[in-house]
């Protein structure tokens, strides 16, 4: 396992002295968190919020973490596109359609390449794109969706329903399990893990991609970074957590792989958030020079802005 630093390393200079009570953080069970940084809701309502980091595994927490039963707020909105179908003639919105398009068949061959079988459940599966991508390469989809209208504008496309709720998913037996940015999305990451260990077959298949904040566009853009997506991404985490996190609930890491558009997207959207006024011409060149750096140096770090985990069901370990 990765080496976690310890909490006496320099970072500790820039972080308040005071712990914050109520967090348990979900990859490594400690409760000792300090604050981080300050950020808020660029995208959506402007509310204010921060960021306290575990000092264990690194993890961060967004604070306050609005409950579930209010959290829907926060998703509606035609900014935000993964939950819309509509057609709208943005540059912004053009660019992540495209990219959805071209990366939908790039998650469909590392699937196939990973996996033993073709039956699949993509949780957080949004309007269904990467599942019909699936669906007409043959394999048996499932999904679920908890947003009504997202859910509903897949189940047309794939026409077939689709679950609410990971609940209802119980008794399925899967050769893999995909989570496309949605562990960052749920309050409870660890249970829903356990919950996809129980889900795979023996050596069945787990993909997730999550954010890192550890990235050079992270470091770039501060609390401007378009990664960090508060409130609607509860959890942020990095390599060491990760580790921490799926090991706990019985899965074993077996690659780690990039996601080189994400440094482009999100850094566009960064420079939304932080320099409003300036030209789209100015935003758009800016953006493209961060995702390029970002991802150079990320060639010898490893530390891209966005990182999707391969993991295997590890039958020798008992999920807690």
């Amino acid at each position: 396992m990765p080496h976690v630093r310890s909490r006496n390393d320099s970072e500790n200079s820039r972080r308040s002295a005071q712990p914050f009570p109520h967090i348990i953080c979900p990859a490594c069970g400690n409760q000792d968190f300090f604050h981080y940084l300050d950020t808020e809701d660029f995208s959506i309502t402007r509310q204010k919020f921060s960021l306290q980091e575990c000092q264990h595994c690194r993890t961060l927490a967004t604070s306050p973490q609005p409950d579930q039963s209010i959290m829907h707020h926060y998703y509606q909105s035609e900014k935000y596109i993964s939950h819309t179908n509509k057609s709208d003639s943005r540059l912004l919105s053009l660019i992540y359609r495209i990219a959805r398009k071209t990366s939908t068949k790039g998650k469909r061959k590392l699937i196939e390449k990973y996996s033993s079988g073709k039956t699949i459940l993509d949780l957080g599966c949004g309007t269904g794109h990467f599942l019909t991508e699936m669906k007409k390469a043959g394999w048996q989809v499932y999904g679920v969706e908890p947003a009504d209208i997202a859910r509903q504008q897949a189940e047309t496309q794939l026409k077939q329903p689709l679950f609410k709720s990971l609940q209802e998913a119980n008794g399925l037996m899967l050769s893999a399990v995909s989570m496309w940015h949605v562990l960052e999305h749920i309050h409870h990451p660890d249970k829903v893990l356990k919950q996809c260990y129980q889900l795979l077959q023996k050596k069945g298949l787990l993909v997730v991609a999550v954010p890192n904040y550890r990235s050079f566009d992270a470091g770039r853009y501060k609390n401007y970074w378009a990664g960090y997506d508060v409130p609607r991404h509860l959890w942020h985490f990095n390599k060491e957590s990760m580790y921490m996190l799926m090991h706990r609930q019985g899965f074993c890491i077996k690659k780690i792989l990039p996601m080189k558009l994400d440094s482009y997207y999100v850094s566009l959207l960064s420079e939304h958030y932080k320099h409003p006024t300036n030209s789209a011409a100015i935003k758009y060149w800016h953006a493209f020079i961060a995702g390029l750096k970002s991802n150079l140096k990320a060639r010898k770090t490893g530390q891209y802005s966005s990182l999707i985990y391969i993991a295997t069901k590890n039958d020798e370990t008992t999920a807690k």
